[in-house]
């Protein structure tokens, strides 16, 4: 009896055992992460008047997600579903100084604003996309109003935004180092204005002379570019000109009817002239008027 006993004791622990053995398996099927939905953050606050003016219609944007609210009577909104990071929020009303904020979202939780905004002259906004040339990012990108305290940066997308502008004329400077810095005049005058450009990289130029063998003037030889669509003509004093060639090494050819081409290795660096000089020989059989004349 008691050997049956110890028996169905041992093989209930094994059964026992078994049951448990999944949840120990490395290899067992986990549990999945929480839903994205339910990692998401969200801002919410409340704007009042400085002079105690009524706070509903104040206007909300948040430029990174181009997400719009609009507060109620009392006041109050709300952003909801976003993603952790740091946002730009513009906050503007007809009568009111415009105001521009950083905001941090953490995931999972709400970040509470109390925004008071002050009476002030008719203000408006200046926002806008920068491109850079030849990037997947364009994130980093200075832009400011000239002479001015107004000064922001673009997100990844290029986008940007300067809130509370007064009327009048501005230059826009948009900066980063390894591009050429552009400007750009902007009149505000009290709608929202919207520009868009790109930043390209810093040019350079190819400059240089040809000589012609037997002939007085280098004039008409053709320079090009291998692989590009830079050209160029000599004058009559041979000096050719290539302008805004971006940087790199180029295969730069010299040809003219009559005489055998001559190719030469050229690197070009921003903000520089890169100076080449060809001289070509007569092809054979051709003789020319120059030399004839001497002979």
């Amino acid at each position: 009896m008691q050997t049956n006993r110890r028996g169905a004791l041992s093989a209930l622990v094994v059964a026992m055992a078994l049951a448990i053995l999944p949840a120990c398996d490395p290899d067992a099927e986990k549990e999945p992460d929480p839903a994205p939905e339910n990692r998401k953050g969200r801002i919410t606050g409340t704007v009042q008047m400085a002079d105690g003016a009524s706070p509903a219609g104040v206007e909300l944007h948040l430029y990174e997600t181009d997400v719009r609210a609009t507060t109620n009577a009392q006041g109050t909104f709300a952003f909801e579903g976003l993603n952790a990071g740091t946002y730009t929020l513009a906050i503007s009303k007809t009568g009111y100084q415009s105001q521009q904020d950083s905001v941090e979202v953490e995931e999972k939780l709400t970040t509470s604003l109390a925004i008071v905004m002050e009476p002030g002259a008719a203000t408006s906004r200046i926002s806008g996309t920068l491109t850079l040339e030849g990037a997947t990012s364009h994130e980093g990108v200075t832009v400011s109003l000239k002479d001015t305290m107004f000064t922001t940066t673009t997100n990844a997308q290029g986008a940007f935004v300067l809130e509370g502008v007064p009327s009048g004329a501005f230059f826009l400077v948009a900066s980063k180092e390894g591009y050429a810095t552009e400007e750009k005049l902007v009149i505000v005058m009290g709608e929202p204005e919207t520009v868009t450009f790109t930043l390209g990289r810093p040019k350079g130029s190819i400059g240089g002379s040809v000589t012609l063998e037997g002939a007085a003037s280098g004039e008409g030889v053709t320079v090009t570019l291998t692989g590009t669509s830079f050209s160029a003509q000599s004058d009559s004093d041979g000096i050719f000109v290539m302008l805004q060639v971006p940087p790199g090494t180029y295969s730069a050819v010299a040809s003219k009817a009559g005489y055998t081409s001559v190719t030469q290795e050229v690197t070009v660096t921003a903000g520089e002239t890169a100076f080449v000089s060809f001289t070509l020989k007569a092809g054979e059989g051709f003789v020319s008027l120059e030399s004839a004349t001497a002979h």
